[in-house]
């Protein structure tokens, strides 16, 4: 997220109370329509983590 966005995911939960799992917060709408290089990790309980993040 810190990658992305600039932002921790803690500090977007603290800072600007962006709690509702459902809804997508303002600052994520901020990385749309960009393009972004992403090293992907799937987890065997179905979990994706991203281990870099370029931008080309």
């Amino acid at each position: 997220m810190t990658s992305l966005l600039k932002i921790s995911c803690e500090e977007m939960i603290t800072t600007y109370a962006y709690n509702d799992p459902i809804a997508t917060a303002d600052k994520m709408h901020s990385a749309t329509d960009q393009l972004k290089l992403m090293s992907l990790t799937i987890k065997h309980d179905c979990k994706v983590a991203i281990n870099s993040l370029l931008e080309p």
